[in-house]
């Protein structure tokens, strides 16, 4: 070991690489005199990583011995089981635990995805410029598909509710605008889908 030199003030000499350095370089020890570590922060770096090295086996298993898993995460497969469809309520068999869609229901939310992403893509021109009222009213709360009447009281999840229908699809170059659209029953919106185009409404 070399012969331990003058210390500036505000200076300390590290035991370890023997280099004088700021305080700062320096960690905390209460347990000193000075209440400062003996060995800088660089040297006891490299020591705990060493000392980790040579005992990483007995802290894998001191980990191991340790780990309580949580109970909000269950491990193992997922038992399959009814859950309610998150729009309509009908049960619907899963294995998951994310929000649930029965069949109808997630083929009406892949279709408005579909939409949204579209009129995005294409411009202004498609902007959603109208609500469902606005349609309902104008139509005379009429379903365009079966011509029956719509209940503003049914809930629009249920397949008697209220659903807006594009009669040229947004997926064929329809437009996203009142000319385009039509009131219509949940179920018969389902049924209808992209099979088809009508004749489109006048505007204005």
């Amino acid at each position: 070991m070399k012969p331990r030199p003058e210390v500036p003030e505000g200076m300390k000499w590290c035991r370890r690489c023997e280099a004088v350095k700021p305080i700062a370089a320096f960690l905390l020890n209460h347990r000193m005199r000075d209440g400062i570590h003996s060995w800088c922060k660089e040297c006891s770096a490299d020591r705990t990583r060493q000392w980790r090295a040579e005992h990483r086996d007995e802290i894998n298993a001191q980990r191991r011995a340790a780990y309580v898993p949580s109970p909000r995460r269950p491990h193992g497969p997922f038992e399959a089981r009814e859950r309610p469809c998150a729009d309509c309520g009908t049960l619907v068999m899963t294995k998951g635990r994310a929000r649930v869609l029965c069949d109808d229901c997630r083929a009406i939310a892949t279709r408005e995805h579909n939409r949204r992403k579209n009129n995005k893509r294409r411009g202004a021109r498609y902007q959603k410029n109208y609500t469902l009222e606005q349609i309902a009213e104008r139509d005379g709360w009429r379903c365009h598909i079966c011509h029956r009447k719509v209940d503003p009281g049914i809930p629009r999840t249920q397949p008697r509710g209220a659903t807006i229908d594009h009669l040229v699809p947004v997926s064929a170059d329809g437009g996203d605008e009142p000319s385009n659209v039509a009131l219509a029953h949940r179920s018969c919106n389902i049924r209808r889908s992209t099979g088809g185009t009508v004749q489109l409404r006048l505007a204005g």
